[in-house]
Parts: structure tokens; sequence; C-alpha cells
């Protein structure tokens, strides 16, 4: 067995997530007067969503009324609530929109620059809007100097490469966390306010639209330290184009131009959801207004239809199909006349359930970004993540710093600490083992039974496979601890996820239940909540 080594820090506010949410916060924390320690998994203003993104750009969500006079932040509220399909906290969504841009007025004083087009903003009607109030960053180089340099000037300590494994909590307070830097450096953090800022989790899906570190460590760490998970099964897919290692978003505008969908066959299958031309005409209508799949209008069988496609294998070596078009009106290149289309997950919609100060269920532990749950719904408006991450991140933070004078220490917490270390310790062995072949069986399995079609039937069996791969894992000693971790953690995300979407009984916007394929507002007409002792009831 390896020795390890053996950090110790401690700080007034710890911030675990160095992406947009975890650096407002982190700022908003330390303007406030505490002394704040980022911990980031991999390097500053590097990894994460934020900042290693696909489209090289952020999209931001903030009614200032430029473009359209009529527009403020009550309409920017109403499409929140209209799009979350029952399933939003409106004090959070009202907190957002009534402050999105007012914080993003703060990215500018950071130095992110936004286009304009003169002396006016660009600005577009996101996913889902009717308004022209999405707002474009300019490049993401921009982006990423701004926050090192804002973190930098203000003196912010920040510890890379360190991925938490536990929070430190006792009596239903949280003081702070540990976690291994490196490959084997056992770090412990004391500090009377965390929050939790980590992303989310479509790393769990074999395709995805997001970097390889969006594993949901956050939903899982707060999980099992006591807090509640709301939403959990609303989860964005989208239309991509495979392989992975070429992977990008298809444009929405392509339906401007009436694509064939076609199998591995050369069938046309659409036809099977739209008997009839003008069915499928307004469908790709429907389409233009969003990425994201969702129940909620005609166009969702593009998607069951290419989903139900690849599970009967009638899929290009790519598993995907195939998109071609007969004529050009939207100005979207295909390369050779065709393009492979699959679904793939991007951002999850639900979240750790926090208040309006941005506190979970665990006392002293907070949350912000993605991996908070409540601003968002069943659907989620496009551009609408960035100003959530600013301004529950900047809630965050200072609800932190009241904390940040308080008692860090408790024997039941040091306790805690120590058996972390020992579990760490019991795991690691001399051995690298390659873990590949359980995360691809994973991947493909949640790709399969859990992104666009689910089932009751596919979802329990997927749930017997997370207990089978637990027991296999249960028996493993390896160099490579980090690894297990965090395949230990998907294994519980995937979990949690498919527990979710058994319990939910019906479909609603990014759920769909092709066993219960409408909407119950009667039965299924608020947001569910997980906590750890209601999991396994969730799960018969």
């Amino acid at each position: 067995m390896s020795d390890w080594s053996k950090e110790e820090y401690k700080a007034g506010v710890l911030v675990i997530g160095a992406g947009a949410a975890g650096l407002r916060a982190a700022i908003a924390a330390k303007d406030s007067g505490a002394d704040v320690l980022v911990v980031a998994k991999g390097k500053l203003a590097v990894s994460g969503a934020t900042f290693d993104n696909l489209d090289n750009e952020l999209n931001y969500q903030a009614a200032a009324g430029f473009r359209d006079k009529s527009d403020n932040p009550e309409k920017h509220f109403q499409e929140i609530v209209d799009m979350g399909l029952g399933m939003v906290n409106n004090e959070l969504a009202w907190l957002v929109a009534q402050n999105a841009y007012d914080r993003l007025t703060d990215l500018e004083a950071y130095g992110v620059r936004f286009k304009r087009e003169g002396d006016k903003y660009v600005q577009l009607v996101g996913c889902f809007s009717n308004i022209p109030r999405t707002f474009i960053t300019e490049d993401m180089a921009n982006v990423r100097d701004s926050f090192r340099q804002v973190v930098e000037r203000r003196g912010i300590r920040v510890l890379e490469d360190t991925q938490i494994t536990r929070l430190l909590v006792a009596d239903n307070r949280c003081y702070g966390a540990v976690g291994v830097r490196g490959e084997q450096g056992f770090v412990k953090i004391t500090a009377p306010a965390t929050v939790l800022a980590t992303g989310g989790g479509g790393a769990i899906f074999q395709y995805n639209l997001v970097p390889a570190g969006a594993t949901g460590d956050g939903y899982v760490l707060g999980f099992e330290a006591g807090a509640g998970l709301i939403n959990m099964e609303f989860i964005q897919a989208m239309l991509g184009t495979p392989p992975m290692e070429k992977r990008n978003f298809l444009p929405t505008g392509i339906f401007k131009d009436g694509p064939h969908f076609v199998n591995c066959l050369n069938e046309e299958f659409l036809e099977k959801y739209y008997p009839a031309p003008d069915l499928l005409r307004n469908a790709y209508k429907a389409r233009l207004r969003h990425q994201p799949f969702s129940t909620r209008d005609e166009a969702k069988f593009i998607d069951i239809g290419i989903a139900k496609e690849v599970l009967a294998g009638k899929t290009s070596e790519n598993f995907g199909i195939f998109l071609r078009k007969d004529r050009d009106t939207s100005g979207v290149v295909l390369p050779n006349g065709q393009a492979e289309v699959a679904p793939f997950a991007h951002s999850f919609n639900g979240g750790l359930a926090i208040n309006f100060e941005a506190e979970t269920g665990v006392t002293s532990l907070f949350a912000a970004g993605e991996v908070a749950g409540g601003a968002h719904g069943a659907d989620r408006l496009g551009g609408n993540m960035m100003p959530a991450s600013q301004v529950i991140g900047e809630r965050a933070g200072k609800s932190a710093a009241l904390r940040a004078t308080r008692q860090a220490d408790n024997p039941r917490a040091a306790e805690s600490a120590e058996e972390e270390f020992q579990r760490l310790r019991s795991v690691t062995g001399p051995t690298h083992v390659d873990f590949s072949h359980t995360l691809d069986h994973l991947r493909w399995m949640m790709w399969k039974k859990c992104l666009v079609i689910r089932k009751g039937d596919n979802l329990s069996s997927a749930l017997r496979t997370i207990d089978n791969l637990n027991d296999i894992l249960a028996q493993v000693n390896c160099s490579n601890v980090r690894e297990y971790v965090t395949l230990k953690s998907m294994l519980t995300l995937s979990r949690l996820i498919l527990a979710a979407a058994l319990r939910r009984k019906e479909s609603r916007g990014s759920h769909y239940r092709e066993d219960f394929p409408e909407k119950d507002d009667k039965n299924f007409g608020k947001p569910m909540m997980t906590h750890k002792d209601s999991l396994e009831e969730a799960v018969v």
C-alpha cells in the first residue's frame, strides 16, 4: 500500500468548484470580508463547463429592454415559470430575473466583453423564449482571463487538482470537506461555511456535450451529507453530431431546410410519427424555437423517432442516423451532403434544493450553479444557466460570508475526516485498474435507458445493473484512487437520476416516459424531492 501525504487548510468560506458560479461566490464572499479558499478539480479558469465548452461562447439572458423596450424582469420571470411547467421555485426564479442584468454589469466590470454591433449589444432570442434578451460573450479567452485576473487581484486562494470526496458534517451542519489532491495527497479543509458549485453531470451519458470532468460530484456530495435533491429527472437532451471526438450541437436553423432523417437502411422514419407532410412541417417549425428535446410540443417525435431508430440498432457505425436536405435556406453546410445525428446529454435542470439565501437543508452548506436546483424546471430557457450561476453564486457567497466567523471545529467532523482517510487508504493498492470497460458500460446504459426514452422496466433494469457494478467495485483495490472515487460517485448519481425518473410516472418537459406519455398534473404536478432516507422508497 502506497503512503499518503496529508495537508490541512482553514478558511472562512470554502468554495468547491471553480466555474462561473463558484468564482462568483468566492468574489462575493471575499468582498464581504471572508477568508476564501476555492478548490478546483482541474486548473483555474480552464476546466469546467463554463470555461471548457463547445460553443466557445456563453449566452446570458437578462431583461434590460435594449432590443425590446417592453421587456422587463417580470416578463423574464414569467418565461422561466412557463418553461418550468410547474417545477420551478418561484422565489428563485424571481431572484434570477430581477438581478440578472446587475450581475451582467459585474461581469463587464471584471473585463468580460459581450458582442456588439456598433454601440448596441447583439441580443438573440434564446431557446423557448419569445424575446431577444440573450447577450453573447465575445470569446472564451476573454472570459477565462477576466475571471482569473479578478480572483488574483482579490487575493483569493485556489487549490487546484483537488477532488473533494466527502463533506464534513455533524449535527446537520457543514464544517468543511476532505478530498484527494494529485494522486495520493489527502486534503482536509475546515471552514464554517461551504459553497458547492461543482457543475453538472452530463458526462455520465455516453454521448454528451459537456467536458469530461462534468461527472456530477456535487450532487452526490450534498446528497450524502443530508441535503435534499429536486427535479433530478429533468435533464436536457439535444441533437448533436457524433462521434464524440468531433461532437457538436446540431444547429436548430437546419430545420428551416425541411431535412430528411434516414436510418442505415435508407428508410425515412419520421413519417411514422408525422403521416402528413404538414404535420412534419409544423414539427420542424416548433423545433426552430428550441434545441433541447421537450414533450411540450409536436416536435417531440423528432427526437423520440431518432432515439427509437438508435435503440433498434438502425444506425451508422457512430450510433447516429443520417440527416440530408434538398435545399439550403438556413446556411448550415453539411459536408458530403449529410450529417450523422444522435441524442446528446447536456445540462441538468435539477439539483440540490436551496432556499432564497442559496442554503441547502444542511446548515452552512450552500449551492450555486448547475448543481443547485429550483431556479429551472421541466424545461429551461436557453441562456438562463449563466445568469442563475451569477445571481445565485453572488447570493451564496454573501450568505456564506455571514457564517465565516463561526466555530469551524467539531469532534464528530474530525472523526468523519479520519474515516474518509481510512476509506481511501483501504481501496488503495499497488495495481492500476482499468475502469474504462465499467465506465463505458455505465454510460451506454444511461444513454440508452435514461436520456430521451424512459420506460419503467428499463429504468428498473438499470438500477439492478448499478447495484451489480457497485458490488464489483466494492472488491477493488487500486493505485488510481481518483478514478475509483469518480466512478463510485457516477454510479450513485446514476442511481439518483434513475430513481427520480422511475417515480415520475408521466411525461413533462425534458422527461419522457414511453409507458406514461401524457402530463399528469393531478398526481405529479409538483416537484419531487429526494433525500437519503427516501431514496430506497423511491426505487421501490
